[in-house]
């Protein structure tokens, strides 16, 4: 699938990013705010296991479910939205309030490691493997 315009949907529209010797990379650029596509379901069979992507965008916020394989960690990032994100969760738990003139974080969740808030309006996590469950809201 790589070789061809599939790889394109899977590495763009669906975000994912494999690496067979460093992290994974899950980070989908969903098209703009007039487009039709506003959700996105993938997964794809990598040397380490099953990466899987489902996301789906509204007016409001973006919310994305990902399946990291065991033996290997990745990188997840939150595409930034027509407008600011005002919170971010995980699992159902807000850990991130973007509001105020500097963004805070709080909260552990297992096997999410330190996040950031880019200049882009995106936002950056580094997850252990398992399944998770983001949704950054406006």
């Amino acid at each position: 699938m790589w070789g061809s315009i599939g790889s394109w949907f899977y590495r763009y529209i669906g975000g994912i990013k494999p690496n067979a010797l460093e992290d994974i990379e899950i980070s989908p650029a969903p098209v703009g705010p007039n487009s039709p596509v506003n959700s996105a379901t993938v997964s794809y069979n990598s040397m380490k296991g099953l990466i899987s992507v489902n996301w789906i965008k509204s007016s409001k916020s973006f919310g994305m479910d990902v399946v990291i394989p065991s033996a290997s960690t990745a990188r997840v990032i939150v595409p930034p939205h027509e407008s600011p994100y005002a919170n971010l969760k995980v699992g159902g738990e807000i850990i991130a309030d973007f509001t105020g003139s500097k963004p805070l974080f709080f909260g552990s969740i297992p096997g999410v490691q330190p996040i950031r808030l880019r200049d882009d309006g995106s936002i950056e996590l580094n997850v252990q493997p398992g399944e998770y469950s983001f949704e950054a809201s406006i």
